[in-house]
């Protein structure tokens, strides 16, 4: 509605206003953004499964820890691959939102990269993490089906998805990049 003149402002995620700037969208208007309204508002949370995975490699998985966490994560995808397992599959709101930032971010820290719905094969490794997009509401639910390993997405999703019991946050967004936008006016 922003892009098509209904709206003036919009509460909207950092990167949007980048992409729009850099005409990434169909309709790419002109972007200014006054105020940051958020930082780092958000979490990596996994299924249940994958954490158990993650903990019996004897790394601790703390909020503010991210790298050990990552490092965890890598070993299980690792692990995975060489059983000839698919991949592990985690979502993200929007590829432009700052949560995709935030686990592209941490996967590559950790010697990971993501592979997207699109990617050609060939393109990447087969060990590599898959991300597809999901609306953050959607999230604690593909947790529950098995549908999704993980998602990174601003709260409360994490929060609903660990109340529920299908859900355990491995990292923090703001430790991942700390003071890193999150939401922008």
């Amino acid at each position: 509605r922003l892009a098509v003149g209904h709206f003036d402002g919009a509460h909207l995620p950092a990167p949007f206003a980048l992409a729009s700037s850099l005409a990434l969208f169909p309709l790419s208007p002109s972007l200014i953004v006054p105020m940051t309204l958020s930082l780092g508002g958000g979490a990596v949370t996994v299924s249940p499964a994958l954490a158990d995975a993650m903990q019996a490699l004897g790394l601790p998985l703390r909020l503010a820890d991210p790298l050990t966490a990552g490092q965890a994560l890598k070993q299980v995808a690792q692990q995975r691959c060489s059983r000839g397992l698919s991949p592990l599959k985690f979502a993200v709101g929007h590829d432009y939102s700052s949560q995709a930032y935030h686990l592209r971010y941490l996967l590559a820290a950790s010697g990971l990269h993501a592979r997207f719905e699109n990617s050609k094969p060939g393109e990447v490794s087969p060990c590599d993490i898959d991300i597809v997009a999901l609306p953050s509401p959607l999230m604690a639910d593909g947790l529950a089906t098995g549908a999704i390993d993980g998602f990174c997405a601003a709260e409360p999703w994490s929060s609903v998805a660990v109340d529920r019991g299908v859900g355990c946050m491995i990292a923090a967004t703001a430790a991942i990049w700390r003071g890193g936008p999150d939401k922008v006016l």
